[in-house]
């Protein structure tokens, strides 16, 4: 995320919860191959915890979909616009 971040308009900066949740999920499994089960991830929870880390990240609503976003004061409703 934070290379997004870094691009700067190269790459849309807009993630869905559920494919954060996969990343994070592949992230685990390669950083613990011994581990048999695949890691049960809470999505909810996942959201609240990078909320809490990253602070110009904003979870937003979308149908279905919680699209996450970097909040840069400027490009808000464009980044949300490319989902």
């Amino acid at each position: 995320m934070e290379e997004v971040r870094s691009a700067k308009g190269d790459i849309p900066s807009v993630f869905t919860l559920h494919k954060l949740s996969e990343l994070y999920v592949e992230q685990i499994k390669r950083h613990r191959p011994s581990d048999i089960n695949t890691p049960i991830v809470h999505a909810t929870r996942l959201k609240e915890r990078l909320l809490e880390k990253i602070p110009d990240l904003v979870a937003v609503k979308h149908g279905r979909d919680v699209l996450v976003t970097f909040d840069d004061g400027q490009n808000l409703g464009q980044n949300l616009g490319q989902s």
